[in-house]
């Protein structure tokens, strides 16, 4: 019988964002174990942003709800190819690491959250403050992870890969070498109080149209059409969308745009990942948690003494840490960046913004 390989199960946090800040710690996994095979488990959407990176060998796509037949299946696959050595947690969820232990995995690594304790060999402490879990950073806390089972560290930041094939088609659709490209993310999966009105991200596109003739492209996901719909209804000028592609294809046009303005979403992370400057619209949520070192752009946050409730709808239905965000803030931002851009060579010197 062949002997099963020495690997590494590397369990990627759900939501998109997240699984791009887990780029460090992945990108240690391997530079740490580089004789073991990587296994990238996560949902669809998190593999696929995460592919063509070279720091995993496979991926393994774990459905949405994945129940306990099929999680056994799975496993029971995994064991007879592979002797999992080390599995490290990203997602706080019992379930995750139910699945890592059904793996057989020698050293179990995650935050000791969920009720889970008994299921990790290596627990690490949440971050603390007072004696209360404190906010930090996530690509921080999952290099912890890594670096608790005796990995490297990494301080190289985010980091995503781009199809040629993706880059190609964005080329094609964006012509116009004279105007900035700005891409618009209005939408987020957490939920509505994540959310700045579409209608201020259309007056948005109308304002950086009429003064520098510029491209927006849309940028919205399967789960947002009331959304899409909003902004192109009230838009007065040309919004540009690319509907082909996927994931590759949103990769491609942030890596291409000028900048991107956009909610506390995934869009951002990626456009960290790929050095595009970023205007986040922040309201309900912890700037802690995604605080990054590596990030070009502005926060824009209003001065609210609810905020940050970290509630995905607004418990007192006013929803003004979104609402006291005016247009006028967002396109004084836009304006900064984009002349930064001019000045760094990243534009062509005719814009200049007014």
């Amino acid at each position: 019988m062949k002997p099963r390989s020495p690997a590494i199960l590397f369990y990627t946090p759900n939501w998109l964002g997240d699984a791009v800040m887990a780029t460090p710690a992945l990108r240690s996994a391997r530079m740490s174990w580089p004789d073991h095979h990587i296994i990238l488990a996560g949902t669809a959407s998190a593999c696929g942003i995460l592919r063509g990176l070279p720091y995993f060998d496979q991926t393994l796509e774990i459905p949405s709800k994945a129940g306990l037949p099929w999680m056994l299946r799975a496993a029971r696959t995994i064991r007879k190819q592979y002797r999992i050595q080390l599995a490290f947690i990203l997602p706080h969820s019992f379930r995750a690491a139910l699945f890592a232990s059904l793996t057989g995995a020698r050293r179990r690594v995650g935050i000791n959250r969920g009720g889970r304790r008994l299921l990790l060999t290596d627990p690490v402490p949440p971050r603390l403050e007072s004696g209360q879990i404190a906010p930090e950073y996530m690509a921080f806390e999952y290099l912890r992870l890594v670096e608790q089972a005796g990995g490297r560290p990494d301080d190289q930041g985010l980091s995503l890969a781009v199809s040629e094939n993706a880059r190609n088609l964005v080329a094609e659709k964006l012509t116009g070498e004279d105007r900035p490209v700005i891409a618009l993310a209005p939408g987020a999966a957490f939920g509505a109080s994540k959310r700045w009105a579409p209608e201020r991200f259309a007056a948005v596109a109308d304002y950086a149209y009429s003064k520098w003739n510029a491209t927006c492209v849309l940028l919205t996901g399967p789960g947002d059409s009331e959304v899409r719909d909003a902004v192109l209804k009230s838009a007065s000028v040309p919004i540009t969308e690319i509907r082909e592609g996927g994931l590759e294809t949103l990769k491609a046009v942030i890596e291409r745009a000028d900048i991107l303005i956009g909610n506390d979403s995934g869009s951002r992370h990626i456009a960290v990942a790929l050095g595009t400057p970023v205007i986040c619209i922040m309201g309900s949520t912890s700037p802690a948690y995604t605080d990054s070192p590596w990030e070009k752009g502005d926060i824009i946050r209003a001065n609210v003494p609810c905020a940050p409730c970290q509630q995905p709808e607004c418990p007192l239905e006013h929803h003004r840490c979104m609402k006291d965000i005016s247009v006028e803030m967002v396109t004084e931002a836009l304006k900064k960046w984009l002349n930064t851009r001019r000045e760094t060579g990243k534009l062509p010197n005719q814009i200049s913004p007014a």
